[in-house]
């Protein structure tokens, strides 16, 4: 991947996951109406259609959670909702500054302090021939 193909999915990720997180919470509408205008904006055909499936996505959430499935639920709708976030973004990379502002400024807000993205990051790329690349966000360890 290119690094603006990387940071158009990390991004993709990140609105994902946070608006998978906010779909059954307190915050839902504002997370709803955040990411609907951010829709209208930048494709106003879809805004309408963005917003049921919003709902419906939240609908799945909340049937899940009386299932005690909602573990499973919200895997599969944040791939869903990245799918979504990447195929907008793709469209116009220039639109990925737009899921920025909304993400920072709108939805990483609202979630609960413990659960909002750490500010800044770091991508890893490496190339390897002929031996193993381990990555970790944290420790490793590795019994041979």
């Amino acid at each position: 991947m290119e690094p603006d193909q990387v940071t158009a999915a990390v991004l993709a990720g990140q609105a994902a996951t946070t608006v998978v997180t906010l779909l059954a919470t307190d915050a839902w509408e504002g997370a709803k109406s955040a990411v609907t205008g951010a829709w209208r904006r930048l494709r106003p055909e879809r805004a309408e259609s963005i917003a049921q499936e919003l709902d419906d996505s939240r609908e799945d959430v909340l049937r899940a959670r009386a299932a005690d499935t909602e573990d499973e639920t919200l895997a599969s709708l944040a791939g869903d909702w990245e799918s979504r976030f990447r195929r907008l973004i793709g469209d116009d990379p220039a639109l990925a500054a737009e899921i920025r502002r909304v993400l920072d400024e709108e939805l990483a807000p609202a979630l609960p302090p413990e659960q909002r993205p750490v500010a800044g990051g770091t991508v890893f790329h490496a190339t390897v021939t002929r031996g193993n690349v381990y990555q970790a966000g944290r420790d490793q360890v590795f019994h041979r």
